[in-house]
């Protein structure tokens, strides 16, 4: 009976784990094309909440800016962080990737319908009709 309760407690937790990965979903830093916008020109058109600078002087380490808004000839994010509209060579927005989510949706509705049949399984062996 204790080896019952046990599998059962696993069943349990396997399931909560399996429902836990639905909550996921597939995002990072998108370069935008600003076609003939500039980056003032985009930042006044979207108003994202929040975007990512690549710097003429630092391409390797994009910065966070979060509330941008122009002022002036700078970019100035909620938290004071100010960069220069003229050092910027590229914008990056944080987007999520409809394809790639969907994707790990049905992944994981697949596994929960497995741990619901392994838990009816474990619960109620083939053989043993009480259950």
């Amino acid at each position: 009976m204790s080896d019952m309760k046990d599998n059962r407690g696993k069943g349990i937790l396997l399931l909560l784990l399996l429902i836990n990965l639905t909550a996921c979903q597939m995002s990072s830093w998108q370069s935008v094309s600003l076609g003939n916008l500039t980056p003032a020109q985009f930042i006044e058109a979207g108003k994202p909440e929040s975007v990512r600078v690549i710097l003429s002087d630092a391409p390797a380490e994009p910065v966070e800016l979060i509330g941008p808004v122009v002022d002036g000839s700078t970019l100035r994010a909620l938290d004071g962080v100010t960069v220069p509209i003229a050092d910027i060579l590229g914008i990056q927005l944080y987007q999520t990737d409809a394809l790639r989510t969907a994707g790990a949706s049905a992944l994981a509705a697949a596994g929960l319908a497995v741990a619901l049949i392994a838990a009816v399984v474990i619960a109620c062996p083939p053989n043993d009709y009480r259950c």
